[in-house]
């Protein structure tokens, strides 16, 4: 029954299994919540977690919330295989697994997923597969896989993370609508910061002054995310008064890439990075701290953005790019401003334009619609109501 907590006994009977290799950022927080929604809905089902690499503390963080935890068999030989095949050998792992005991499988990371369950198509038949697809494939050749899936009903429904999303997806397949499904990306960190916790280091501490605006890039710095972008537009803006904090792991940017462009920008004293892994509990500091959130992201990120939902949940002004998932939300929200992804010039001109208009901005986002719609009872909620269903 829509709206309710409320389920079948069939649905309170049914053995789900998740499966994600990825246990890394936000993903395992992600798929915790999905799995502590399914038992909230239904709490006699059976529910196990299928991966690898877990730590022991979120093995015994799972076994507290009644969830079983099924350990991917890898082994040494995998190191030598191409990333594709492994996927493969571990996907038919645990279809084996679903099989032998009966359980609806929902993969939870299907963007990495795509090839290799089309090589393991005869092994499909007569199962229950559903999936959450988090970005739109990129390459034409992965979209018509992805679409022969869903045609063929290799996978039942799919599960993705926004209305422009899903339009996509629907019109490249053709599907009916109710297999396909929107479900808003939650806030998974809480909205106080614990006291006990220390806030980052501030511009205030090395003699900035306390009333300029701080710009924040989070997340783990790969290509895509256009931190050079930021850096490059922001060399631009001497006379503009900001400050920008840039936190995460490095990945396809190092500490020395960042400091050579901030160095040639001429930014030495408006820029602090914290490059480093940024625990659960430390993530709202951040955000906190920040008057705008910059997603200075490439065209070919497509997806949803963990920052974005951070950001959106504490009514910061944001600052992204125009296209997909993302200029959507802003735009449809009234989230900030969106610029024209890669354009340095334009990212500029909404950077200035927001340090400006800063006010006016932060009272729209605080008063959006959006935020309502980011609460993770809502998002396990709706999980259940799908994957049950």
């Amino acid at each position: 029954m829509k709206g309710r907590w409320k389920a079948s006994e069939e649905n309170h009977q049914k053995k789900y299994l998740f499966f994600d290799l990825l246990n890394t950022g936000h993903h395992y927080q992600y798929n915790l919540a999905v799995m502590k929604g399914v038992l909230k809905g239904a709490p006699s089902s059976e529910v196990t977690y299928y991966s690898s690499g877990l730590e022991e503390s979120r093995q015994a963080e799972l076994e507290a919330a009644g969830i079983s935890y099924q350990r991917a068999v890898e082994r040494r030989y995998h190191r030598y295989m191409p990333s594709m095949l492994v996927r493969a050998l571990l996907l038919l792992q645990v279809l084996r697994f679903a099989y032998k005991h009966k359980s609806v499988l929902h993969l939870l990371y299907l963007d990495t997923l795509i090839i290799p369950l089309v090589f393991l198509i005869p092994a499909l038949r007569g199962m229950k597969i559903t999936a959450t697809l988090h970005w739109y494939p990129p390459r034409e050749s992965k979209r018509r896989l992805l679409r022969n899936l869903l045609r063929r009903q290799h996978l039942d429904k799919l599960i993705v993370h926004g209305d422009y999303l899903r339009k996509q997806v629907l019109e490249l397949t053709s599907v009916e609508q109710s297999r396909v499904s929107s479900i808003v990306y939650p806030n998974l960190h809480p909205a106080v910061v614990q006291e006990t916790v220390q806030a980052p280091g501030t511009h205030a501490s090395q003699g900035a002054a306390e009333s300029v605006p701080t710009l924040l890039c989070f997340g783990g710095l790969r290509y895509d995310k256009g931190i050079d972008l930021l850096l490059e537009a922001a060399g631009r803006l001497s006379s503009q008064p900001f400050s920008i904090l840039v936190a995460g792991r490095e990945q396809d940017f190092t500490r020395g890439d960042l400091e050579q462009i901030i160095r040639d920008k001429g930014l030495e004293h408006k820029v602090e990075l914290c490059l480093e892994y940024i625990p659960d509990h430390e993530v709202p500091l951040y955000f906190e701290r920040a008057d705008i959130i910059v997603l200075p992201y490439r065209k070919m990120f497509s997806g949803q953005s963990g920052p974005l939902t951070e950001a959106a949940a504490r009514g910061k002004v944001i600052i992204g790019p125009s296209h997909g998932e993302i200029g959507y939300c802003i735009e449809r929200y009234g989230l900030g401003v969106s610029f024209r992804a890669e354009d340095i010039s334009d990212l500029g001109d909404k950077i200035v334009y927001a340090i400006h208009n800063m006010d006016e901005l932060r009272r729209k986002s605080q008063s959006s619609e959006y935020k309502a719609l980011l609460s993770p009872g809502i998002f396990e909620q709706r999980y259940f109501e799908e994957l049950a269903g």
